[in-house]
């Protein structure tokens, strides 16, 4: 039996000094239908789930953080991908208390675009995904208490 493919998904939080809370969003190419999306990416060979995430976001958006920031949500999912082989996907998250919004520079094979959202302002219609939305929800409540 052939074995899972290993993904990663990463919630990117900036907490500013106003007490703002912005939210990462990256936006996909036409070949995964232009839709929104947190930092996604695969385990690559003798990589822990947490070092994939670590990496994806520097390869995704130039953010580089320390292995203990990248935080597991305890969310774990498994689907079958755009290719019809079966994954597993663990979510983490990475909070950033900055002064500013971090500058990103993607990744145009990947992304089109990004966005920093306010917290506040998305909603279940902004995610293409059910998974990553209730993800959000859960660290919207657990970190923000919102």
């Amino acid at each position: 039996m052939p074995t899972k493919k290993r993904k990663i998904s990463c919630f990117i939080f900036a907490k500013l000094p106003d007490s703002s809370i912005h939210f990462l969003f990256l936006k996909t190419g036409p070949d995964r239908q232009f839709h929104w999306q947190p930092v996604t990416g695969k385990v690559e060979e003798g990589e822990s789930f947490v070092q994939a995430a670590q990496r994806e976001v520097f390869e995704e958006t130039s953010l580089i953080a320390p292995l203990e920031n990248f935080i597991f949500t305890k969310k774990e999912f498994f689907f079958t991908d755009r290719w019809g082989k079966e994954a597993w996907e663990y979510c983490f998250y990475l909070l950033l208390d900055s002064p500013f919004l971090p500058e990103i520079k993607i990744d145009p094979v990947e992304h089109q675009e990004f966005k920093w959202c306010l917290l506040e302002e998305l909603h279940e219609s902004d995610f293409f995904y059910p998974t990553h939305y209730e993800v959000f929800s859960y660290l919207k409540q657990k970190l923000f208490n919102s």
